[in-house]
């Protein structure tokens, strides 16, 4: 640890131990969730649930207290690297909450799987094959929410997709094929279904497979991606003679579970609360969003624990953001009045690792207070807005809980599959740790 940094977090560390404001600390009335708040679902049987609360240590070993970016970036490596892409509701995601749940039993909290309900994506199988002229296999990928089915029978080449791009007989059936370039997917779709295609078929001229999704209402065709380059033959083969293919789709959108992963200090009370999400868009193993997040959780909240956790901190795994925010904002309405009064504020840690700018998002006055933390300490971090975007502090905010979000910019690698654990590094991971820590002491002495 940066020996200036290590000062400003002595200096935190006495303050509020000798602040008055440290009563009010344990002044609100004990509170715990509401019954109806876990009781919605059952977690996977492969799901540990944990009801014991072991003892946290009473006389922490100053060198286990110290932040560690290496043990961070630890947690990392499990969650990126040997479990991968975490999509809510998925077998991976409640991997991810096991390995959570484990460390947070660890360090001494009482853990609670929060389930939820969500509508997802569901892909099973999917097929496309060219019967003639030739016969061959050919690659493709479903849009996020096409409907399932099976369809066979000659290709239309239906240039963009427009509806003057169809007779006004309709094709009686037959398979459209649609160049990506002027209507969105879903226009697509309704456009090629309501001149009676039996499905739809989209590539993109310059571009491999397209991962895209079907706004608006969906008709019930499938509607798939194939390579730019198969897409561009096939155009051309059309344009000769009968193309004749088959295709078939395995899946759509389904009712599955999703769980939070909520760690309680003895009692059950939540002062503060720091969180961050650990599930993942589909096709990314998801390590600087938000393995590297998480990650700074999980070590935040053994450094929490090795302090005897004054401030009352929960700490909270939450999935479904990328579908929504899911997670947090299920978390939030289901507290009471009085467990919403009680929480003074929300850490979120999202996308801590790459990047070479320090963000703070949220609440303005929390993000004035955090930019003139992180400057005692030598750390530059900027208030920022979120344009186009959004993380779990904003569902707290939406609940008038003060909140603000430790966030390294700019990731243009997030929701791909390069987002690799070979470009998460220790030192970012520990610096937000010393400064979540720096931020969870201050805020909460007032």
């Amino acid at each position: 640890m940066p020996v200036r940094l290590l000062s400003i977090l002595l200096v935190l560390l006495v303050a509020a131990a000798c602040d008055t404001s440290a009563d009010t600390l344990t002044s609100a009335p004990p509170v715990s969730e509401p019954a109806s708040a876990t009781a919605t679902a059952s977690p996977a049987p492969d799901l540990p649930v944990a009801t014991a609360t072991p003892a946290m240590t009473a006389t922490p070993d100053p060198i286990d207290g110290a932040p560690s970016g290496e043990r961070a970036l630890a947690h990392a490596r499990v969650l990126a690297a040997d479990i991968g892409e975490r999509t809510a509701g998925s077998a991976e995601e409640r991997r991810a909450a096991a390995y959570i749940t484990e460390q947070l039993l660890s360090f001494g909290y009482a853990v609670e799987l929060q389930p939820f309900p969500i509508s997802t994506f569901v892909s099973r199988s999917v097929t496309v094959r060219v019967l003639s002229p030739n016969e061959e296999t050919l690659r493709a990928t479903p849009f996020t929410g096409t409907s399932a089915g099976t369809a066979t029978g000659d290709l239309y080449v239906a240039g963009a997709g427009l509806t003057t791009d169809y007779p006004a007989g309709g094709i009686g059936g037959r398979v459209a094929l649609v160049r990506r370039g002027q209507v969105t997917f879903g226009d697509m779709a309704r456009n090629a279904y309501a001149a009676g295609a039996s499905a739809v078929l989209v590539y993109d001229p310059n571009g491999d497979l397209i991962s895209g999704r079907l706004t608006g209402q969906t008709p019930p065709i499938p509607a798939l991606s194939i390579p730019g380059s198969d897409g561009q033959r096939l155009a051309s083969a059309g344009g000769s003679g009968p193309v004749r293919v088959t295709l078939s789709f395995d899946g759509g959108m389904e009712q599955v579970t999703a769980h939070n992963v909520i760690g309680r200090p003895p009692g059950g009370q939540c002062l503060t609360v720091a969180g961050g999400h650990y599930d993942t868009v589909a096709g990314a193993p998801g390590a600087s969003d938000n393995a590297s997040g998480t990650a700074t959780m999980l070590e935040l909240a053994r450094v929490q624990a090795a302090r005897g956790n004054p401030e009352q901190t929960c700490f909270i795994a939450f999935s479904g953001e990328e579908l929504g925010l899911l997670g947090s904002q299920y978390y939030v309405e289901n507290l009471t009045d009085e467990q919403r009064r009680a929480i003074r504020f929300m850490l979120n840690l999202d996308m801590t690792a790459v990047g070479d700018q320090w963000w703070l998002v949220g609440s303005r006055t929390l993000q004035t207070r955090g930019r003139d933390i992180a400057a005692q300490a030598g750390v530059t971090m900027t208030p920022r807005e979120l344009i186009g975007a959004s993380s779990d502090h904003a569902a707290f905010i939406d609940r008038r809980i003060p909140a603000i979000m430790i966030h390294r910019a700019d990731d243009r690698l997030l929701h791909t599959p390069e987002d690799v654990i070979d470009r998460i590094t220790a030192p970012p991971l520990e610096t937000a740790v010393q400064m979540g820590l720096a931020f969870l002491i201050a805020f909460s002495a007032g």
